[in-house]
């Protein structure tokens, strides 16, 4: 397991059992990592400027030379700019047709997703056999049969671009009227020198120097590996959507893992930052087809509220094929918002949900959700199925598509789960509804008649963000869903003397989501920041004190459909793990994993790793992980003497001011 900046290799010798075998330490932020027979393959981001006291190696191979336009220093201001009152300085921009050039250097980008190839064949001493740098941001990877897709986003530095408008050399442009026509005319001129000048620096940046690249490290070795040297060397490999003002390339490199000698194959789109589903079958990249989000729903340009869909077949092992792109309107939440059923693209999209408080009348939130399939000659996806106009002024929370069948969330105030029918895919239709209060973030299918969820509680007056809820849906009768059970979370629930503001991982990442259906048994990270005040008596004086306690905690809940959900234990503590009460120390647990068909459960945080007897609920193990993340404070607890009975109450009003004097068993 990755835990910040290492790899940890844990030994079970028997289920129930736990010992720590080896570390080795990871570059950067590891986010992922892939498993195939005795190879790692760990994901990370790294920042070249980052945590490092010596220059890092790579900055050599991100260091490039360019020539950039000089501006002319000696143009006069043109007529208009004289005729709107503007003095002329001289700085009009790139204005010449001819213009020297300065060579500068830059650097491309510092952002790096990392592949570290790891040889676990020693599990006491696992070795680095293989160090990838692509440029760009991971975003996420699949595996299949030792063949790895891997997907990141690049957006490479073009250097001595203007990304403001220069009005120096119109002194009066800020003292005109906001709603002056000389104030516009200043502004268009000026726009139109930037646009000029922007239109030189791209024309005289050679198109290898916008491309990433991969740099290949062994030991002080750097091979640097263009993405053009892939397929046929040419630029064959990229495309670019011809509705899209993406500004960055999403790139699926292709390797096997296996291979001794690296090779890949590498496929490109200029985009904008995608979500990627894939199934067995077919990845597919969705991105937003407008970057410049305030522009989105006006009806009066180009840019409209719409994604991209591009699809590629990942069917055979060592090889990804570009099969064609398709458009939808509105703007997808998350993977599970995507689906490939029988060779079509399934998909669930919100328009109109980032407020467009540039328009006077804009049209009010709906929730779509489409089918697209390839045109007769299989070179675009089309939607070919639509159920539209879905809960107006809500979006969506959560959907999953099973089978023929699809199932969303929407909210605003109230929590409606509908269920949707696309057995027809040319004619889906919404069969039944159901509204309650709170929010579903997550949809876990149990069988083929139940929806256990998690999210948001709530009532009708909105959301109660410190609470975790677990919902039970019947959806046996697929037109008439039926809420069956549902349980509020929270690990230190409210007291007489204090709060606690509690949240769950498993809101937003369905890997911390980790139900055994056979027993019926969901365990859930829950974690809080809890404010306390209570008086304590330290060597025959009293002492009030207040402060944050921090608590993580596993529970695990009974999840039976058909029975009502409740708490069957809570008692898997890691806050003991840490000497700090800060929550930015992270003593979270993230991950739990059920093991022994069901009868133990393993909590892992980033302190500790822990396992349980599930029946008797007993630690059977537990190892304590090697880390550098050291606490930075021992104690957030303020303590005041309180030296009489009316002091008390005159402590408890005040707030956060001053320690006071400490009990003397305090550090």
């Amino acid at each position: 397991m990755c835990i910040r900046d290492r790899l940890h290799i844990i030994d079970i010798p028997e289920v129930g059992n736990i010992s720590y075998l080896s570390n080795i330490s990871i570059e950067g932020r590891p986010t992922e990592m892939l498993l195939v027979d005795d190879k790692a393959v760990v994901y990370s981001n790294v920042q070249l400027y980052n945590h490092y006291e010596e220059r890092h190696p790579l900055l050599d191979q991100a260091e490039v030379k360019h020539r950039l336009p000089k501006e002319d220093k000696q143009s006069s201001a043109s007529e208009s700019g004289k005729e709107n009152g503007a003095s002329s300085k001289g700085n009009k921009g790139a204005r010449s047709s001819d213009l020297e050039t300065d060579i500068e250097y830059y650097f491309r980008t510092t952002s790096f997703s990392k592949l570290t190839v790891l040889d676990l064949s020693n599990k006491t001493s696992p070795a680095i056999s293989k160090e990838l740098y692509i440029e760009g941001s991971y975003q996420t990877a699949r595996e299949s049969g030792g063949t790895v897709r891997m997907v990141s986003y690049g957006w490479m530095e073009i250097y001595g671009l203007k990304s403001w408008l220069d009005f120096s050399d119109y002194e009066t442009y800020w003292e005109l009227d906001w709603e002056s026509p000389d104030r516009e005319k200043i502004w268009m001129e000026v726009m139109n020198e930037t646009i000029e000048y922007n239109d030189k620096v791209i024309d005289q940046t050679p198109l290898d120097n916008l491309l990433p690249r991969i740099h290949e490290k062994s030991g002080d070795n750097i091979t640097t590996h263009k993405y053009t040297e892939s397929g046929n060397g040419n630029c064959q490999d990229f495309a670019a959507a011809s509705d899209s003002t993406g500004q960055g390339i999403t790139s699926v490199m292709t390797l096997d893992l296996l291979e001794e000698n690296f090779s890949f194959n590498a496929d490109h789109v200029l985009s904008n930052w995608a979500t990627v589903y894939a199934s067995g079958d077919v990845m597919v990249m969705a991105e937003a087809s407008q970057s410049s989000w305030w522009f989105w729903g006006d009806e009066e340009s180009d840019y409209q509220e719409m994604t991209n869909l591009h699809v590629f077949d990942i069917s055979n092992p060592g090889q990804t094929d570009y099969i064609a792109s398709g458009r939808i309107n509105g703007t997808i939440q998350d993977q599970f918002s995507l689906s490939e059923h029988n060779g079509n693209i399934r998909v669930c999209s919100t328009t109109g949900q980032w407020g467009r408080w540039w328009m006077d009348d804009p049209e009010p939130m709906l929730s779509h959700v489409f089918i697209l399939g390839l045109n007769t000659d299989e070179t675009e996806y089309q939607v070919i199925g639509k159920v539209g106009d879905i809960a107006p002024d809500e979006s969506i929370w959560s959907a999953r598509f099973i089978g023929d069948k699809a199932y969303i969330v929407t909210f605003r105030n109230i929590d409606p789960l509908w269920t949707i029918d696309l057995s027809e895919p040319t004619n889906p239709r919404i069969i039944g509804e159901l509204k309650i209060p709170g929010v579903s973030t997550y949809i876990h299918p149990v069988g083929d008649t139940h929806l256990l969820t998690i999210g948001i509680a709530g009532d009708d007056d909105g959301l109660d963000w410190g609470v975790t809820q677990i919902s039970f849906f019947d959806v046996s009768d697929f037109s008439n869903p039926i809420l069956e059970s549902s349980l509020k979370l929270n690990p230190a629930p409210n007291g007489e003397n204090g709060w606690s503001y509690s949240h769950s991982e498993a809101t937003y990442e369905h890997k911390a989501f980790q139900y055994w259906e056979d027993d019926g048994l969901l365990a859930i990270p829950m974690s809080t920041s809890r404010w306390y005040q209570d008086t304590v008596e330290e060597d025959g004086k009293m002492y009030y004190y207040y402060g944050y306690e921090y608590i993580s905690k596993l529970m695990l809940i009974n999840a039976t459909p058909g029975k009502s959900l409740e708490i069957y234990n809570e008692n898997i503590d890691h806050s003991s793990y840490y000497g700090s009460r800060y929550s930015w120390d992270s003593p979270d647990i993230k991950r739990s994993i059920f093991m022994g068909g069901g009868d133990y459960i393993y909590a892992i945080s980033e302190k500790a790793i822990t396992s349980h007897n599930v029946k008797s609920m007993e630690k059977t193990g537990s190892v304590e992980l090697p880390s550098n993340n050291k606490p930075v404070y021992e104690s957030y607890i303020y303590f005041n003497e309180i030296e009489e009975e009316s002091s008390e109450k005159e402590e408890t009003e005040q707030s956060n001011e001053g320690e006071g004097e400490a009990p003397p068993d305090e550090s």
